[in-house]
């Protein structure tokens, strides 16, 4: 694959992500909280499981626009850059808070004993897909940076 071509695959694939956490946010959460409402008979707590979720949605879109800048990174044929490091390492800080709430929460309601064994498996989807996400960010976040330090010194001597 092309360098130009993996660009526009990965900003497409961006693209489609946000899509599809701002469907689900428009969609489903409203449902979430009718749900939660109507099993609490308390609409504040439909109102706080929205308002949590929206929260950590907003941490979502935070993570896709430096997702898209290294995607266009890339196109400019400049993948290996201090820049794309930063946005990586970014990328790992926000999926590590957005797991961190996700953990918190699941303790939360176990405390309350309110957890319902399918809500426990999304909630540990979530937790887990968050920590595979912050481990692999990581990772290339320092690779990238290796890479453009070695780029930087070669560059250099040349």
């Amino acid at each position: 694959m092309a360098q130009r071509e993996l660009s526009v695959s990965l900003r497409v694939v961006v693209v489609v992500l946000g899509v599809f956490l701002l469907l689900v946010c428009v969609l489903y959460v409203p449902l979430i909280g009718r749900e939660v409402t109507a099993y609490f008979g308390k609409p504040a707590a439909g109102a706080a499981v929205m308002a949590f979720i929206y929260f950590t949605a907003v941490l979502g879109f935070a993570a896709l626009c430096p997702a898209y800048m290294i995607g266009a990174e890339i196109g400019r044929n400049n993948s290996f850059c201090v820049k794309n490091a930063e946005r990586l390492k970014l990328i790992s800080r926000l999926a590590l808070v957005d797991t961190v709430l996700y953990v918190v929460l699941t303790g939360v309601l176990l405390g309350m004993n309110a957890m319902h064994p399918s809500i426990l498996f999304v909630l540990l989807s979530i937790i887990m897909f968050g920590v595979a996400a912050t481990v692999a960010c990581a990772g290339l976040s320092h690779l990238t940076k290796k890479a453009a330090d070695l780029k930087s010194d070669s560059d250099l001597t040349i």
